[in-house]
């Protein structure tokens, strides 16, 4: 079978992506953490990461990790 790469959705908006994973039929997770460089919603991290080939037919669970726009804990 064909494989795919996984796309790059760092620094993307966790609502467009969430669109995309809707239209593709995608299985995602959404792993908040907390970060307000970047601001709420956006993505800071994902696994697999971008450019890992995978079978579209059997797509693994995209794991991105989203800023929450809280200060991290600890500053």
């Amino acid at each position: 079978p064909d494989k795919i790469r996984v796309p790059d959705f760092t620094f993307k908006y966790i609502g467009s992506v969430k669109e995309c994973f809707n239209a593709a039929g995608w299985p995602m997770k959404v792993v908040e953490v907390d970060e307000n460089t970047y601001g709420e919603g956006s993505i800071r991290d994902q696994f697999p990461t971008a450019g890992t080939d995978v079978d579209p037919e059997n797509m693994p669970e995209i794991q991105l990790k989203v800023s929450t726009g809280n200060p991290a804990s600890g500053e």
